[in-house]
Protein backbone atom coordinates (compact mmCIF):
# COMPACT_ATOMS: atom_id res chain seq x y z
CA UNK A 1 0.00 0.00 0.00
CA UNK A 2 1.43 3.21 -0.83
CA UNK A 3 0.02 6.87 0.31
CA UNK A 4 0.22 10.29 -1.50
CA UNK A 5 3.10 12.53 -0.67
CA UNK A 6 3.98 15.29 -2.77
CA UNK A 7 2.90 14.10 -5.83
CA UNK A 8 4.51 10.59 -5.51
CA UNK A 9 3.66 7.42 -3.84
CA UNK A 10 5.50 6.50 -0.65
CA UNK A 11 5.02 3.04 0.75
CA UNK A 12 2.99 2.23 4.17
CA UNK A 13 4.64 0.06 6.61
CA UNK A 14 2.31 -2.24 7.71
CA UNK A 15 3.21 -2.15 11.35
CA UNK A 16 2.01 1.83 11.11
CA UNK A 17 -1.43 1.95 9.86
CA UNK A 18 -2.55 -1.45 9.71
CA UNK A 19 -6.37 -1.01 8.46
CA UNK A 20 -6.01 2.48 9.45
CA UNK A 21 -6.81 4.78 6.25
CA UNK A 22 -6.76 9.11 6.64
CA UNK A 23 -9.91 10.92 5.44
CA UNK A 24 -7.01 13.77 4.13
CA UNK A 25 -5.12 11.68 1.82
CA UNK A 26 -5.42 8.70 -0.81
CA UNK A 27 -3.82 5.34 -1.44
CA UNK A 28 -2.78 3.13 -4.18
CA UNK A 29 -3.22 -0.50 -2.82
CA UNK A 30 -1.66 -3.66 -4.79
CA UNK A 31 -3.52 -7.32 -4.08
CA UNK A 32 -1.27 -9.74 -5.23
CA UNK A 33 -2.84 -13.51 -5.77
CA UNK A 34 -1.52 -16.61 -7.35
CA UNK A 35 -3.89 -18.52 -9.95
CA UNK A 36 -3.72 -22.29 -10.02
CA UNK A 37 -1.43 -21.76 -13.09
CA UNK A 38 0.73 -20.54 -10.58
CA UNK A 39 0.85 -17.16 -12.84
CA UNK A 40 0.72 -13.47 -10.80
CA UNK A 41 -2.45 -11.76 -10.83
CA UNK A 42 -2.96 -8.40 -9.56
CA UNK A 43 -5.74 -5.95 -8.65
CA UNK A 44 -4.89 -2.55 -8.17
CA UNK A 45 -7.05 -0.10 -6.16
CA UNK A 46 -6.73 3.71 -5.29
CA UNK A 47 -8.79 5.19 -2.74
CA UNK A 48 -9.89 8.69 -2.21
CA UNK A 49 -10.52 9.82 1.16
CA UNK A 50 -13.08 12.46 1.67
CA UNK A 51 -11.16 15.19 2.86
CA UNK A 52 -8.24 14.76 0.56
CA UNK A 53 -7.13 17.59 -2.04
CA UNK A 54 -7.65 17.11 -5.76
CA UNK A 55 -3.75 17.08 -6.40
CA UNK A 56 -3.72 14.07 -4.56
CA UNK A 57 -6.62 12.35 -6.21
CA UNK A 58 -5.21 12.99 -9.46
CA UNK A 59 -1.83 11.39 -8.32
CA UNK A 60 -3.29 8.64 -6.86
CA UNK A 61 -5.20 7.64 -10.26
CA UNK A 62 -1.85 8.44 -12.44
CA UNK A 63 -0.12 6.39 -9.80
CA UNK A 64 -2.37 3.27 -9.99
CA UNK A 65 -1.91 3.13 -14.05
CA UNK A 66 1.74 3.81 -13.68
CA UNK A 67 1.81 0.61 -11.63
CA UNK A 68 -0.42 -1.46 -14.00
CA UNK A 69 1.95 -0.50 -16.39
CA UNK A 70 4.88 -1.54 -14.55
CA UNK A 71 3.41 -4.72 -13.63
CA UNK A 72 2.57 -5.18 -17.14
CA UNK A 73 -0.83 -5.97 -15.52
CA UNK A 74 -4.03 -6.31 -18.05
CA UNK A 75 -6.53 -5.54 -14.76
CA UNK A 76 -7.88 -2.17 -14.89
CA UNK A 77 -7.60 -0.15 -11.68
CA UNK A 78 -10.52 0.54 -9.58
CA UNK A 79 -11.36 3.99 -7.55
CA UNK A 80 -12.67 3.54 -4.58
CA UNK A 81 -14.00 6.70 -2.70
CA UNK A 82 -14.84 6.84 1.26
CA UNK A 83 -17.86 5.92 2.24
CA UNK A 84 -18.44 3.75 -0.92
CA UNK A 85 -15.95 0.85 -1.04
CA UNK A 86 -16.83 -2.05 -2.54
CA UNK A 87 -16.83 -5.49 -0.63
CA UNK A 88 -13.88 -6.36 -2.28
CA UNK A 89 -12.04 -4.12 -1.44
CA UNK A 90 -13.00 -3.75 2.52
CA UNK A 91 -12.29 -7.73 2.04
CA UNK A 92 -8.36 -6.29 1.56
CA UNK A 93 -8.70 -5.55 5.89
CA UNK A 94 -10.71 -8.54 6.89
CA UNK A 95 -13.64 -6.62 7.13
CA UNK A 96 -11.58 -4.31 9.67
CA UNK A 97 -11.51 -1.09 7.47
CA UNK A 98 -10.83 2.06 10.00
CA UNK A 99 -11.50 5.54 8.69
CA UNK A 100 -9.91 8.16 10.75
CA UNK A 101 -9.99 12.56 10.43
CA UNK A 102 -6.18 13.23 9.71
CA UNK A 103 -3.30 13.27 6.90
CA UNK A 104 0.27 12.22 6.68
CA UNK A 105 1.05 14.07 3.23
CA UNK A 106 2.07 17.04 3.50
CA UNK A 107 0.37 18.92 0.33
CA UNK A 108 -2.55 21.05 1.14
CA UNK A 109 -2.73 20.80 4.81
CA UNK A 110 -2.11 23.47 7.69
CA UNK A 111 -0.30 22.02 10.26
CA UNK A 112 -1.22 22.12 13.86
CA UNK A 113 1.53 22.64 16.52
CA UNK A 114 2.56 19.26 18.63
CA UNK A 115 1.69 21.46 21.91
CA UNK A 116 -2.02 22.35 20.78
CA UNK A 117 -4.94 19.90 22.18
CA UNK A 118 -7.52 19.74 19.39
CA UNK A 119 -10.48 18.11 20.53
CA UNK A 120 -12.26 15.66 18.31
CA UNK A 121 -16.20 14.71 19.09
CA UNK A 122 -17.36 11.73 17.96
CA UNK A 123 -21.03 9.87 17.52
CA UNK A 124 -21.34 5.95 17.41
CA UNK A 125 -24.03 3.88 15.86
CA UNK A 126 -24.51 1.04 13.72
CA UNK A 127 -25.33 -2.68 13.80
CA UNK A 128 -23.23 -5.94 15.33
CA UNK A 129 -21.31 -5.95 12.10
CA UNK A 130 -20.78 -2.26 11.28
CA UNK A 131 -19.91 0.71 13.41
CA UNK A 132 -20.56 3.39 12.33
CA UNK A 133 -18.80 7.34 13.29
CA UNK A 134 -19.91 11.00 12.44
CA UNK A 135 -17.79 14.04 13.61
CA UNK A 136 -19.86 16.37 15.73
CA UNK A 137 -19.83 19.91 17.00
CA UNK A 138 -18.00 19.96 20.46
CA UNK A 139 -21.05 20.86 22.48
CA UNK A 140 -23.48 19.50 24.91
CA UNK A 141 -25.90 20.17 22.19
CA UNK A 142 -24.86 17.23 20.06
CA UNK A 143 -25.08 14.75 23.08
CA UNK A 144 -28.79 12.07 22.48
CA UNK A 145 -29.20 9.71 24.89
CA UNK A 146 -29.49 6.90 22.19
CA UNK A 147 -25.84 6.95 21.14
CA UNK A 148 -22.23 6.60 22.64
CA UNK A 149 -19.83 9.51 21.66
CA UNK A 150 -16.06 9.90 21.60
CA UNK A 151 -14.94 12.45 22.78
CA UNK A 152 -10.47 12.43 21.91
CA UNK A 153 -8.51 15.12 23.93
CA UNK A 154 -5.35 13.38 22.52
CA UNK A 155 -4.10 12.42 25.76
CA UNK A 156 -7.78 11.39 27.25
CA UNK A 157 -10.64 9.79 25.27
CA UNK A 158 -13.87 9.78 27.01
CA UNK A 159 -16.22 7.98 25.95
CA UNK A 160 -19.86 9.02 26.59
CA UNK A 161 -22.36 5.94 26.98
CA UNK A 162 -26.26 7.13 26.62
CA UNK A 163 -28.46 5.69 29.05
CA UNK A 164 -30.52 3.96 25.56
CA UNK A 165 -27.26 3.34 23.42
CA UNK A 166 -27.41 -0.03 22.83
CA UNK A 167 -24.72 -2.47 24.59
CA UNK A 168 -23.11 -4.18 21.19
CA UNK A 169 -22.09 0.02 20.23
CA UNK A 170 -21.04 0.76 23.95
CA UNK A 171 -18.16 -2.23 23.34
CA UNK A 172 -16.78 -1.69 19.82
CA UNK A 173 -16.76 2.20 21.16
CA UNK A 174 -14.00 0.62 23.87
CA UNK A 175 -12.47 -1.24 21.38
CA UNK A 176 -12.22 1.68 19.43
CA UNK A 177 -10.96 4.03 22.11
CA UNK A 178 -8.19 1.24 22.95
CA UNK A 179 -7.01 0.89 19.21
CA UNK A 180 -6.63 5.11 19.04
CA UNK A 181 -4.81 4.77 22.23
CA UNK A 182 -2.22 1.91 20.97
CA UNK A 183 -2.01 2.87 17.46
CA UNK A 184 -1.83 6.39 17.71
CA UNK A 185 -1.00 7.44 20.99
CA UNK A 186 1.47 4.86 21.91
CA UNK A 187 -0.27 3.47 24.35
CA UNK A 188 -0.05 6.40 26.73
CA UNK A 189 -4.00 8.12 26.24
CA UNK A 190 -5.74 7.55 29.39
CA UNK A 191 -9.79 5.81 28.67
CA UNK A 192 -12.31 6.97 30.52
CA UNK A 193 -16.29 5.56 30.60
CA UNK A 194 -18.42 8.23 30.99
CA UNK A 195 -22.10 7.04 31.94
CA UNK A 196 -24.91 9.62 31.02
CA UNK A 197 -25.59 11.99 34.42
CA UNK A 198 -22.84 10.25 36.33
CA UNK A 199 -19.84 12.48 33.67
CA UNK A 200 -16.73 13.19 35.11
CA UNK A 201 -16.00 17.11 35.46
CA UNK A 202 -13.05 16.94 33.22
CA UNK A 203 -15.47 15.67 30.72
CA UNK A 204 -17.65 18.80 31.07
CA UNK A 205 -15.15 20.65 31.12
CA UNK A 206 -13.72 19.81 28.06
CA UNK A 207 -17.23 19.47 26.12
CA UNK A 208 -18.00 23.82 27.48
CA UNK A 209 -14.52 24.85 26.55
CA UNK A 210 -13.20 26.02 29.63
CA UNK A 211 -10.26 23.10 29.93
CA UNK A 212 -7.90 20.97 28.35
CA UNK A 213 -5.52 18.45 29.46
CA UNK A 214 -2.33 18.42 28.83
CA UNK A 215 -0.58 17.33 25.22
CA UNK A 216 1.01 14.25 25.09
CA UNK A 217 4.98 14.20 25.64
CA UNK A 218 6.91 14.42 22.47
CA UNK A 219 8.57 11.25 21.78
CA UNK A 220 12.18 10.70 21.00
CA UNK A 221 12.17 10.25 17.27
CA UNK A 222 14.47 9.79 14.78
CA UNK A 223 14.06 11.33 11.23
CA UNK A 224 12.72 8.27 9.61
CA UNK A 225 9.87 8.04 12.22
CA UNK A 226 8.43 11.87 11.86
CA UNK A 227 6.90 10.33 8.33
CA UNK A 228 4.66 8.67 10.45
CA UNK A 229 3.27 11.60 12.56
CA UNK A 230 -1.13 11.84 11.48
CA UNK A 231 -1.66 15.61 11.21
CA UNK A 232 -5.29 16.76 12.20
CA UNK A 233 -7.67 18.83 9.65
CA UNK A 234 -8.79 22.26 9.71
CA UNK A 235 -11.90 22.25 12.45
CA UNK A 236 -14.61 20.62 10.85
CA UNK A 237 -17.40 22.97 9.54
CA UNK A 238 -20.54 21.75 11.66
CA UNK A 239 -22.56 21.32 8.17
CA UNK A 240 -19.61 19.38 6.48
CA UNK A 241 -19.98 16.12 9.41
CA UNK A 242 -17.43 13.28 7.59
CA UNK A 243 -18.69 9.61 7.90
CA UNK A 244 -15.91 7.21 9.32
CA UNK A 245 -16.15 3.55 8.91
CA UNK A 246 -15.29 0.65 11.36
CA UNK A 247 -16.24 -2.21 9.40
CA UNK A 248 -16.12 -5.52 11.20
Amino acid sequence: MWELDQFYPKRVEDDILQGHLLNGDCYVILQTTISNNQVFEWTIYYWIGSRSTKDKQTCAAIHAVNLRNFLGAECRTKREEEGDESSEFIALFDGNLIVLDGARGETGFIHVEDDVVVPRFYRLFGTEKRLKIVSMPLTHFSLDSKFSYLLDAQSHLYLWIGKNSRSIIQTKGRLLAEKISVRERRGEASIHIEPETRESNAFWAIITGVWLPAPLPKPTTNSDQKDHIIKPLDNHDENKKSIIHLLR
